[in-house]
């Protein structure tokens, strides 16, 4: 997906668009909560693959998008949300 994003973002770049991405890692939603709670362990599981120990609300994952549908120059870029869990 970010190479995807990088090659969109150079294709229709030229003509003022831009393209970037939101890797989310897991957060509640209406969709991920049925799976935090049917699945055992899954909780723990992705907390120990973070740095910041909570599973943040949907509206959280809102200020990524926000951020870039604000920033006029930036383009070609996967923003990450995932609590720190890529550093791991």
């Amino acid at each position: 997906m970010e190479s995807f994003t990088r090659a969109l973002a150079v294709e229709v770049g030229r003509k003022g668009i831009r393209v970037n991405a939101i890797a989310p890692g897991t957060y509640h939603s209406d969709l991920t909560d049925g799976a935090i709670a049917a699945i055992p362990g899954f909780e723990e599981g992705a907390l120990s693959a973070q740095l910041i120990k909570r599973i943040p609300e949907s509206e959280e994952i809102l200020n990524p998008v926000f951020y870039l549908a604000s920033e006029p120059y930036t383009t070609g870029i996967t923003l990450v949300a995932d609590g720190g869990m890529l550093t791991f």
